[in-house]
């Protein structure tokens, strides 16, 4: 075997680690409890978003995660 060959294996050793280690975080953050809250606000976003309205203004102290990030994911 040569170095290439050698370079190519660890590669292929290195990704199918990293697919196993975000698989297993997945299923983690899968087990974890749905938001209510940000399930309602989902809601009212989307009800308002059929109504035509294009934007929303939403003042929170919410700073944990980004509510932009996640409505944006989900085309609010």
């Amino acid at each position: 075997m040569d170095v290439e060959q050698a370079n190519k294996l660890e590669t292929e050793a290195l990704q199918a680690e990293e697919v196993r280690e975000l698989e297993f975080l997945l299923k983690q953050v899968q087990k974890l409890p749905v938001d209510t809250k940000a399930q309602i606000l989902r809601q009212q976003l989307q009800r308002i978003k059929q109504q035509g309205y294009k934007q929303i203004i939403i003042f929170t102290q919410y700073t944990e995660f980004s509510i932009r990030y996640r409505f944006e994911t989900i085309g609010i």
